[in-house]
Order: structure tokens, then sequence, then C-alpha cells
């Protein structure tokens, strides 16, 4: 049989789970981005080059849906672009690139390693350099200290586990926020918010699908969410979440609705203590540039930028590339959300 690049969706569940596993990716762990039918509803998730009998490369995507000035699109972001043995491989990324380009109306990238910094504006539509910033909260001293542990032999030392729980800052308690309240998991009550949408400009669309898929399911992580209990829909919600295994790093993601931004600021005060009550060392967002309100919601409670700036990628497929850029960027955007 010569080598050919095919759908995921063509090929068997255990040549899929032998090649991600030979790549590092546990069976638990490619099961659930690649075989959970209740997100996949159908829908191919990538292209994989096949050579005798085997799985040599992939590229995964991501199907979700951005909404905005125009009709609703359903587009791809890329993720797990992997050769078995790139350098005996020469062009093989790069033709799987274009094959789920070609397959998706629009394909996304944001951020990447650096194969793919190198290697996507090469095919990009559109690339917006600076397209989301990283914002950061410390709360207590392991935040700093887990860092110099990377570094050197004395880092490494071994350090009472009291010393890394010090606070660095005042985290108010749950009880300052009566309307608020919060659920283990991804809340079904704010599937209503999530089908609202986000405004004017084009974003990602995330249903409860999706959002249970990536955060809830996830063999990762474990999650809360905390929205507003007023009557009727909820207008703002938080979905929090950590590791598995260490529960010293959150992330989160937020939506609310306009004119909600004082709901806004009472979920996040409040995903905020829960987080600090749960031994989180520090929390992290990940927002467009384009989303300056949001941005001003999280430095009103502490959040200040750091580090780089993630480029985002537009690749048109089938489309006319009416996209350029994005809001509503965040940590459930690709496979960022559990690669602490």
């Amino acid at each position: 049989m010569p080598p050919s690049v095919v759908p995921v969706s063509e090929v068997p569940a255990e040549l899929l789970l032998e090649f991600l596993g030979r790549v590092g990716m546990t069976r638990e762990v490619a099961a659930w981005r690649y075989l959970d039918e209740g997100f996949n509803r159908g829908r191919n998730r990538g292209f994989v080059w096949v050579r005798r009998g085997r799985i040599e490369g992939m590229i995964g995507t991501i199907p979700f849906r951005i909404s905005g000035p125009g009709a609703a699109k359903e587009v791809n972001w890329s993720s797990d672009w992997i050769l078995a043995d790139p350098g005996s491989n020469p062009g093989m990324g790069m033709l799987l690139l274009r094959r789920a380009i070609e397959s998706s109306v629009a394909l996304f990238a944001l951020g990447g390693n650096e194969n793919t910094r190198r290697l996507l504006p090469r095919v990009a539509t559109h690339t917006v350099p600076d397209a989301a910033l990283g914002m950061h909260l410390l709360l207590r001293s392991g935040a700093i200290l887990r860092r110099i542990d990377k570094r050197g032999m004395l880092g490494r030392l071994p350090k009472p586990r009291l010393l890394y729980m010090i606070p660095l800052r005042w985290v108010p308690g749950a009880g300052s926020s009566p309307d608020v309240r919060t659920e283990p998991g991804v809340s079904r009550e704010i599937a209503p918010l999530l089908d609202s949408g986000r405004g004017e400009d084009w974003s990602p669309h995330y249903d409860f699908t999706y959002v249970s898929w990536q955060i809830g399911r996830s063999p990762l992580i474990r999650c809360w969410t905390s929205y507003c209990s007023s009557v009727g829909e909820p207008g703002a919600a938080v979905v929090y979440w950590t590791s598995a295994a260490t529960g010293e790093f959150w992330r989160l993601a937020l939506w609310y609705k306009r004119g909600c931004r004082d709901r806004l600021d009472a979920v996040l005060r409040h995903a905020m203590s829960e987080i600090y009550r749960r031994g989180g060392m520090a929390v992290s967002a990940i927002v467009s540039r384009l989303d300056t309100d949001v941005q001003g919601a999280l430095r009103a409670r502490g959040f200040l930028p750091l580090g780089p700036r993630r480029p985002l990628y537009v690749c048109a497929g089938q489309d006319d590339s009416s996209v350029s850029e994005l809001s509503g960027l965040s940590y459930l955007d690709t496979d960022l959300a559990y690669r602490f």
C-alpha cells in the first residue's frame, strides 16, 4: 500500500491510538481528544499520513463556530501537528497542513511551537502577530518559587510546603458575592449564555457541547463554574480549571452579556475566592487585544499582562477570507486548555 494522507475518520481507532501513544500521548487523553463522539458527532478530526500500514504523522483539527457581522461559519482550529520522524520526512508536515486547510472553510491557529510559528506565516491568509495577550494574577509565593525550582541546583533544593503557600494578596471570601453560585464541572445553567454570542466582531462561539468536552470531560483537569444566580438566564459566568495532578496553577474563560459588566465583576471576584480557597498559587487568562472591556475587568481584579503576545494565523480554505481577526480569544481555543 503506497503512502497516503487520509482523514482521521477513515482510519481504525486502534491505529490512531497506537500512533499517539508512540509520540507520548496517553491512551486516555488520546481517546478523549479524538474519539469522543459526544463532541465529534461524525465530524472529521484531522488528517493522518499512513505508510506501510502505520500512521507516521498527523495534524488534528478541532471544529468550532465563529459568529460575527455575517452568517456564522463552521471552521477549525489546528492542533497536534506531529511527525514521528520529522528529520527524514521533509515536506510531509506542510502537506498535512495544506490538506487541513483545503478541507476547512477556514483553519485557525493561536500561537504554537517554534515550527508552527516558522511555517504557518508562509501559508496563512492573515497573520496578527499580537492577537492575544496573557493576563496573570499571582496569589501565593509558590507562583514565584515554582519558577525558581526550574532553574539550577539551588532552585531544586527541597522546600517546606508552607513556604509555597504564603499569600501575596488579600482575596475576599465568596460570601462577598451573594448573587453568585458555584458548581463543580461545567454547569448546564450557563448554556443559554454561551449560545448568546459575544458581540459584533468575529469571535469563537463555543456552545455547551464544546465547553463540556474541552473542559468538563478532560481527564487532565478539574473545573468549576461560577455564574450569576439572579432570576432568568445568567448575565455572566466564569469557568475555571486546574491540573488534576497538582491544583496549583489555574486558568479561566469568561462570558457576559452586554450591560452586565457588574455581574462579570461579581463572578470574577467569586471565582478568585474559590481558586484561592482551593490552594491556587496563580490564575491566568488569554484575552484578545480587541477585548478591552474584558482586559479592564481582569485588571480590576489585579491581573497584569505577562509574557509575549500570541499570534493568530488565519488560513482561508473554502472561505472568501473575509475573517482577518477574532475577538473573544481564550484558553478554550485550540488545545491550550490543558497545556499548563
